[in-house]
C-alpha cells in the first residue's frame, strides 16, 4: 500500500480514508519519534501542523487565522526535511505543495473545491471503457461506455 519497489512511497486509498489518517500520523509520530533528535522533532512538528490544517477545514473553524499559519509552517518544515534528507524520494516536494498553500491562504474554502469527485469519476470512466472484445470503432466504444454509465446510475423511484 505504501512502498512500491524503487519508486517513492505513495499512500493509496480513498480521500476520506487518507484524510482520517492525518490525526493518526500525529499520534504515530509522537509515540515513535524522539524530541531530542532535531530531524525527528521536525517530523513531529510537520505532522502537528498538517493536522491543525485539517482541523480548520470544517466550515465553522475555516475563517480563523490558523489555517494559513499552519499551512505555511507545515510547508516550511516539509521543505526543511526535503533539503536535509539523504533519501530524496521520501521527502520530495511536489508541485501540489504550491496548490495546498494557495488553497489555505484564506480566499477560498478548500472543502468547497475538492477534486476527489473529479478524480474518482475519471477512474470510473476508465474502468467502464475497458473492452472485452467486439468491434473496435469509435461508435462502438462510445456506445459501450455510455451504456455502462447508464447501467451504474441508480434508478430514480417516484
Amino acid at each position: 500500500m505504501v512502498r512500491q519497489g524503487n519508486k517513492a512511497p505513495k499512500l493509496r486509498g480513498g480521500a476520506a480514508v487518507v484524510r482520517a489518517l492525518v490525526p493518526f500520523a500525529v499520534v504515530l509520530a509522537e509515540s515513535n519519534l524522539s524530541n531530542t533528535d532535531e530531524r525527528e522533532r521536525t517530523m513531529i512538528t510537520a505532522a502537528k501542523h498538517l493536522n491543525d490544517c485539517y482541523k480548520h477545514l470544517s466550515s465553522d473553524e475555516f475563517h480563523g487565522p490558523g489555517l494559513k499559519e499552519n499551512a505555511i509552517r507545515f510547508a516550511g518544515t516539509y521543505i526543511a526535511l526535503s533539503q536535509t534528507s539523504t533519501d530524496q524520494k521520501l521527502w520530495r516536494v511536489k508541485p501540489k505543495m504550491h496548490l495546498f498553500l494557495e488553497l489555505c491562504d484564506g480566499s477560498v474554502e478548500p472543502s468547497k473545491i475538492w477534486t476527489y469527485r473529479d478524480e474518482d469519476f475519471g477512474g470510473s470512466v476508465a474502468a467502464m471503457s475497458r473492452r472485452r472484445g467486439g468491434q473496435l470503432s469509435v461508435a462502438a466504444f462510445s456506445t459501450g461506455v455510455l451504456a455502462r454509465f447508464r447501467g451504474y446510475q441508480p434508478m430514480i423511484r417516484i
